[in-house]
């Protein structure tokens, strides 16, 4: 091929540190066009972004010379800057040192974009932590790698 043809596109999800209710409903959404700015500038593209006030959903369009990790990190460690600077309240604004990564297919893309979007109602029924442990069994991984 003369030019690259990359099709990676992954689900990127953790938490607040100690899974902490600190994401506020009044500037959620600021955050994530601040993240998408970031993700812009890393020469990627966040086609969706959800949460609930203690953990975050990303959909992200790697480029070819991303690794997830490198993304991942430039992505806590700006974000929570932002918060602290933006948002400043008597604790800290902490995001928790793992995260998930799952790799997705352009079937599956419609149900992620209404998961990620109805990240409310879908926490009626679910925990975050009822979350992760699914996440990490559908995925092939024990309850305790995930969460431990």
């Amino acid at each position: 091929m003369s030019r690259n043809c990359i099709w990676l596109r992954v689900h990127l999800v953790w938490s607040t540190k100690c899974r902490a209710a600190t994401i506020i409903p009044a500037w959620q959404e600021d955050l994530y066009v601040y993240i998408a700015g970031i993700i812009k500038n890393r020469d990627c593209r966040m086609i969706a972004a959800g949460g609930m006030s203690d953990h975050i959903h990303l959909y992200v369009r790697l480029s070819s010379d991303i690794a997830v990790g490198s993304l991942v990190n430039v992505i806590k460690t700006n974000s929570s800057r932002w918060v602290n600077v933006e948002h400043p309240s008597d604790e800290v604004f902490r995001w928790q040192r793992g995260y998930g990564a799952f790799s997705m297919n352009l079937r599956s893309e419609k149900h992620l974009r209404a998961y990620i979007a109805n990240q409310q109602e879908h926490h009626r029924k679910r925990t975050t932590e009822q979350e992760m442990i699914a996440f990490a069994s559908s995925h092939g991984h024990s309850e305790r790698e995930w969460l431990h």
